[in-house]
């Protein structure tokens, strides 16, 4: 994972690599949160070298949303792969984001 913030727009970009499971889950989590409490109320998620994502990288995202909302921010999601974009469709949380 990989981190870019950007203080003039309050913004950050997060490259997730490879796979996200469990075991990033939490480390994932907590940048994002920590991002969220410095300010940062636009995120941009790049998905593009993201292989595979689970349940718990799922619930990082959601929880991610949920919070972006109580400060009225947002979440971009870019790059991602055919199979990833039905898993946020199956699970009905990609209106939770936007979509690039």
């Amino acid at each position: 994972m990989s981190k870019t913030t950007t203080p003039l727009n309050h913004s950050t970009t997060i490259r997730l690599e490879d796979q996200i499971h469990v075991q990033e889950a939490a480390e994932l989590r907590e940048t994002l949160l920590s991002e969220v409490e410095a300010g940062r109320d636009q995120f941009v998620l790049d998905l593009s070298r993201t292989t595979f994502l689970d349940s718990a990288g799922l619930g990082v995202l959601v929880t991610l949303s949920k919070r972006l909302r109580s400060v009225n921010g947002t979440a971009t999601i870019v790059g991602a792969s055919k199979p990833i974009r039905e898993l946020f469709d199956l699970t009905k949380i990609s209106p939770n984001f936007k979509w690039k």
